[in-house]
């Protein structure tokens, strides 16, 4: 198998992680000890099941108006708008909200609290309570791990009666029939998944975002995804094999599979911008792609829907803004058919 000078053989694997650029910003390592991360979200098929009732219950140790979980910032304003939506929804909901510049329903403010992407004011116990728990598990994963404990019991005096009989105006909408852990960042509605293909880029997502979260990206991008490929399985890898002659650097698996999706059990979409990837969608990029450095290379990732990409640490490509409509940063985006 070839190689590029830089990168080894995972034993069992076939590609190769391309260099590519480091993010703009530096992540920060991830802090010692952390709390154990919530459990993944549920399937999309199935029953639907309840969040982890410990992670959510309790008394608060602080009010809301009291909760500032770190970074130094000053608490947002709080949302005190009614409420409306349910537990049992499919879809994430807005509250009336729509997303930032880059596509995100919700962050996570400089004071530690998660809040509403366009005007930044924080998601109240009452929005918490009717939210659906992959939109809570979604919400929470943005609070570093050791101000989840405090997070989660502040948000736990929610109370979901107070909620409208009506949806606000223009609610976000979601994919039809279905959702993904961390849905709400902008990305096309009208598309069509199967039950296969979602419980595929839910584990595919899961694997990914564990590897990768609060590291900074290593250069080894097609190796990192490659084995969220291998262990997770995505379309019709890794039983299909990426041969030699395109395995070097990130933009060739692009170049291979876009001559026939459908024989790696892919489907390409029909986006052109990263951050309207569904998440766990694979995203590959050309050379000098926003946020990208290398002059051959390109980059392969995990779309989040979280405003980063996973591929070894979280990669990103400047916000939605650098990728116009019929841009050719875009190679394709990727889920299983």
């Amino acid at each position: 198998m070839a190689t590029n000078g830089l990168n080894g053989v995972i034993p069992g694997a076939t590609p190769l992680g391309g260099p590519v650029a480091q993010p703009m910003p530096p992540i920060p390592a991830p802090p010692p000890p952390p709390l154990p991360d919530l459990p993944p979200s549920p399937a999309v098929t199935g029953v639907q099941q309840p969040f982890p009732a410990g992670a959510v219950r309790g008394e608060a140790s602080v009010r809301p108006s009291q909760l500032t979980l770190g970074g130094g910032g000053v608490r947002p304003e709080p949302d005190r708008g009614k409420t409306w939506g349910g537990p049992d929804s499919k879809v994430e909901l807005n509250f009336g909200h729509k997303p930032d510049a880059q596509g995100r329903l919700y962050k996570l403010d400089p004071s530690g609290v998660p809040v509403w992407g366009a005007n930044g004011k924080a998601i109240t116990p009452d929005q918490w309570a009717n939210m659906p728990p992959f939109q809570q598990q979604a919400i929470a994963n943005l609070v570093p791990p050791e101000l989840r404990a405090t997070f989660l019991a502040t948000m736990a005096n929610g109370v979901a009666s107070n909620a409208r009989s009506e949806p606000p105006q223009a609610p976000y909408r979601g994919l039809p029939g279905g959702y993904l852990p961390g849905m709400g960042f902008g990305f096309d509605p009208n598309i069509e998944l199967s039950p296969d293909a979602k419980s595929q880029m839910e584990r595919f997502l899961n694997t990914a975002t564990a590897a990768s979260r609060g590291r900074r990206p290593d250069g080894f991008c097609y190796t990192h995804v490659w084995r969220y490929m291998s262990q997770a399985g995505f379309g019709a890898f890794p039983k299909m094999k990426i041969p030699d002659s395109h395995a070097s650097e990130a933009r060739m698996f692009a170049e291979l599979v876009n001559v026939d999706p459908a024989r790696y059990g892919l489907k390409r979409l029909a986006i052109d911008n990263p951050y309207q990837a569904p998440p766990g969608a694979i995203v590959v990029v050309r050379a000098k792609t926003p946020g990208t450095s290398h002059e051959t290379a390109g980059d392969i990732s995990v779309a989040t829907g979280e405003g980063w990409f996973a591929n070894g640490g979280q990669m990103r490509y400047g916000g939605a803004k650098n990728f116009p409509p019929g841009n050719n940063y875009v190679l394709g985006i990727y889920v299983p058919a």
